[in-house]
């Protein structure tokens, strides 16, 4: 019995895991695309900027948002 709850916990986080990892790489993805089309010299940064901060759940998306804005918008 405690066997089979080991084992499908780590089913579940092992799911979860590979989940937040999928959608890292969409939204790192994404943002290159979209900095890419906005001119940004270093999009590449930025998007992986953005996909590492995506993970800490509600505020890593505001924050890393505020950090892009504020570098694109002081750099024209």
């Amino acid at each position: 019995m405690i066997l089979n709850w080991a084992q499908d916990s780590g089913r579940v986080i092992q799911s979860y895991l590979v989940g937040m990892i999928r959608v890292t790489a969409i939204v790192a993805v994404l943002a290159g695309v979209f900095f890419y089309f906005l001119g940004i010299k270093y999009f590449i940064l930025f998007a992986a900027f953005v996909a590492i901060l995506n993970l800490i759940p509600f505020v890593g998306v505001f924050i890393s948002s505020f950090f892009c804005h504020t570098l694109r918008f002081s750099h024209d």
